[in-house]
């Protein structure tokens, strides 16, 4: 007995299965044609959409930063790096007073 014969005999899906089947080709080509309109179609215009927004936010930030280095340069101030942590400041003229070092 071929695999389709007992799915078809099936008292479950045996009607489900003759009612797909016995359609002509033309009914299952519409339907998938629909469904790429309907699915397939939205879906890329998103996956379009979250690039053109990946490319807006980059350029946003590359221009924002060049704007604040230009504010930099002409402020004469400096970001902080954060790198250093804020206490690696120098010990010489911090204006502590009675501090003492001791060497070891």
């Amino acid at each position: 007995m071929p695999w389709h014969a007992r799915y078809v005999n099936d008292p479950r899906l045996g009607g489900v299965i003759r009612v797909v089947t016995g359609r002509p080709a033309w009914v299952l080509k519409g339907t998938v044609a629909i469904g790429v309109v309907v699915f397939a179609i939205p879906l890329l215009f998103l996956a379009l959409l979250m690039l053109a927004a990946l490319a807006v936010t980059a350029l946003t930030w590359t221009v924002l930063s060049a704007i604040a280095r230009l504010i930099e340069s002409l402020t004469g101030k400096k970001r902080a790096d954060l790198s250093d942590p804020p206490d690696a400041a120098p010990h010489e003229d911090d204006g502590r007073e009675n501090v003492r070092v001791m060497e070891r």
